[in-house]
């Protein structure tokens, strides 16, 4: 609940366990949190199925659920390791809670740390199986976490309920985006035409991490304009 009283959003990836929790934790204090999938995001391809209704309260309640596959992929053994690196790429720190010597989390932390990512780990007593993948990453150098003032600190942002400022285009791209739409929504095809893109990158991918840091706000039918 710190996390999302200051304006936090969780990303994670829909599963049982630690992802799920906190998925619902921040939904039941009124906070944002993105899910990445590992298969397709038609409703059939959802895993697990017992997510279906947690998947629409993410997106009902501000915010998203992502999948680089299309919708109607299936999941696999490979497409969840694939996708971790999407939520690591999302988020400014990957806090690993609980993972054991051979774990999907561990490849997200790995991601994390090739892009340059803050680690962060819970430390867990010595003789606990789940808690061998933290404490080695905190051995390695990850930040140890006690409590979420940690993370708070970590990332630099208010706490007691001070209001977070909001995130500025950090790239000529996402600026132009900005810029593009600070007068009126545009649907994204405009958005695609009129941006100046030399570098060739995605822009809806862009689009998405813009609205993720509180730049752009969807107003539907995948029209987007500035916050």
């Amino acid at each position: 609940p710190p996390l999302v009283h200051s304006g936090v959003s969780i990303v994670s990836g829909l599963a049982y366990g630690v992802d799920s929790a906190a998925h619902r934790t921040t939904l039941a204090h009124q906070g944002i949190t993105h899910a990445v999938l590992g298969s397709g995001v038609a409703d059939k391809y959802i895993t697990p199925t017992t997510h279906h209704s947690l998947a629409k309260d993410i997106i009902d309640k501000g915010g998203s659920v992502l999948s680089e596959y299309p919708p109607f992929t299936e999941a696999s053994r490979y497409t969840f390791p694939e996708r971790n690196r999407i939520i690591a790429a999302l988020s400014k720190a990957t806090l690993i809670v609980e993972a054991g010597e051979k774990s999907g989390s561990l490849i997200t932390a790995q991601c994390a740390l090739d892009i340059g990512r803050d680690v962060c780990s819970v430390p867990h007593p010595i003789n606990t199986p789940h808690g061998i993948g933290p404490n080695t990453l905190i051995k390695q150098g990850a930040h140890s976490i006690t409590s979420a003032a940690d993370i708070l600190t970590l990332l630099d942002v208010p706490q007691g309920g001070e209001v977070r400022q909001r995130g500025t285009p950090t790239t000529p791209l996402e600026q132009s985006i900005y810029q593009l739409l600070q007068t009126e929504a545009r649907h994204i095809d405009e958005i695609i035409l009129q941006t100046p893109n030399p570098s060739g990158e995605n822009i809806m991918s862009i689009i998405t991490i813009m609205e993720m840091r509180g730049l752009l706000r969807h107003t539907g039918n995948m029209m987007y304009i500035s916050i």
